[in-house]
């Protein structure tokens, strides 16, 4: 029984990490450096991301910008060439519905399941093919000769307009939709706010270089003007700024329109996984929950010591539940702080990180007492040794930046953190980003210096 096991763990970590391996060593470091000009109210920046990554500033000093440009990238650019496949995929199978309803002889008003199911064959196809005429003819010729089974009337004007829908779509450069899609992806993260706040007529530009690859994205009007890309982004990125998320899983309506792209992608995230989860079979599951167990056991303890219970999806809705048989609460009542720990234990239970993917926290400790942030901080160092992430922290806490430093001195990983303070130019809005990696008292000293104030206000209003 063991050996079939360890098969099955070894045949598992190979898929699971298969996309990786072709691309990347896994147990490789893998820097990146994150450049930035003139995007919103940043001047300059150059960020190293090998590790954690840790963003310090007052209020107001672009902090969240470095991280939602960072989403951006990965959120819009990984996998932009399959993306491009499928939208095409879509919108032809959207047209060829439409078209075939208008066209049949019955007046039930919709395909039958058969014809639909030749459609989506059709399109894999397509996808394949080298030859794109040739696959839309074979296409018509077997519409026409199975228009009985279908019950459509397959005339020479539907084949017309197949063919001219078709086209028009495919017609269409990938690359040219790429930049679309990466264009409103961005417009939609920051608001169509994009271009330099002072300098709107100076192009915004955004790199990232991956092995002295680099993709690049080069704004101009809050558009996307032009894109390069040296290199192919496999992994994905989660972003993180708000514990209230988990109150989304038990809405029954998302207001798409009204949501940060990222609210809406980590809400999807939470509940595709327990979905997941609810469809895998028992063995599935068991061997799944084992092989993270061993490879974050670590994370695991700290987390359950915290969040001893676990999410799950029931007939009324998500619930928290902390032991077996003891009655399960909404994730709606959990406090904010737990809710920050349950949405991390949560992913990782389900499978929601993975080996070199981008993880980014904005102001974790916001919402933490000051012990739980010294937990968070130990968190957030264990993940990152775990599985090799990219982690991006902001915070304005010399609290929790002073617990970072201190636990990936414990746990051997400083040498892949660096640290940066964030601060506006006198007399002006406009942000730059100084790397201060081994010199945390300058952080320090800006970050506890509002402290101080209280002892004047006490002496200037004579109050002991």
């Amino acid at each position: 029984m063991f050996w079939v096991v360890a098969w099955l763990t070894g045949v598992y970590m190979l898929t699971r990490f298969g996309e990786n391996v072709h691309n990347h060593n896994i147990h490789e470091k893998t820097p990146m450096e994150l450049s930035i000009e003139n995007f919103a109210k940043i001047k300059s920046a150059k960020i190293k991301l090998d590790g954690i990554t840790a963003i310090a500033g007052l209020n107001d000093t672009g902090k969240s910008t470095v991280g939602k440009i960072l989403y951006g990238i990965f959120s819009a650019v990984a996998n932009i060439d399959k993306s491009v496949v499928q939208a095409k995929k879509r919108n032809i199978q959207q047209e060829l519905v439409l078209l075939l309803q208008q066209y049949m002889q019955n007046s039930h008003g919709k395909i039958s399941q058969s014809a639909f199911r030749f459609i989506l064959n059709f399109l894999d196809g397509l996808a394949a093919a080298e030859n794109k005429k040739d696959a839309v003819d074979a296409f018509l010729y077997d519409l026409e000769t199975r228009q009985k089974e279908f019950e459509i009337t397959c005339s020479d004007d539907l084949k017309s307009q197949i063919k001219e829908s078709i086209s028009k779509v495919l017609s269409i450069p990938d690359e040219k939709v790429a930049q679309s899609v990466v264009s409103l992806a961005f417009q939609k993260i920051f608001n169509e706010r994009i271009n330099n706040i002072d300098n709107p007529d100076a192009d915004a530009i955004v790199g990232l270089l991956v092995k002295n690859r680099n993709i690049e994205l080069v704004f101009k009007d809050d558009s996307l003007e032009s894109m390069r890309r040296e290199i192919s982004l496999v992994n994905s990125a989660t972003y993180i700024d708000n514990p209230f998320v988990l109150d989304r899983l038990n809405q029954l309506t998302i207001y798409e329109n009204r949501e940060s792209p990222w609210v809406r992608d980590l809400t999807n995230k939470l509940r595709s996984l327990n979905e997941e989860k609810l469809n895998k079979a028992i063995e599935d599951e068991a061997l799944s929950r084992m092989i993270v167990s061993e490879g974050l056991q670590k994370v695991l303890d700290e987390l359950n010591e915290i969040a001893p219970g676990f999410i799950v999806n029931t007939p009324i809705g998500y619930l928290y539940r902390r032991k077996k048989g003891e009655t399960a609460l909404s994730v709606n009542s959990l406090s904010t702080g737990l809710k920050a720990f349950a949405i991390i234990k949560s992913i990782l239970l389900n499978q929601g990180l993975k080996e070199r993917d981008v993880l980014i926290l904005d102001e974790p400790e916001v919402h933490l007492h000051p012990e739980w942030q010294l937990r968070y901080a130990e968190i957030i160092v264990l993940l990152q040794k775990t599985f090799n992430l990219t982690i991006v922290v902001t915070t304005h806490s010399s609290h929790f930046l002073e617990a970072l430093d201190l636990y990936s001195k414990i746990h051997k990983t400083s040498d892949v953190c660096s640290y940066y303070f964030a601060s506006c130019a006198q007399d002006s809005d406009l942000v730059s980003f100084e790397n201060v990696t081994g010199q945390l008292e300058k952080i320090y000293s800006n970050l506890v210096q509002p402290s101080f104030l209280i002892d004047e206000i006490k002496e200037k209003n004579g109050v002991e």
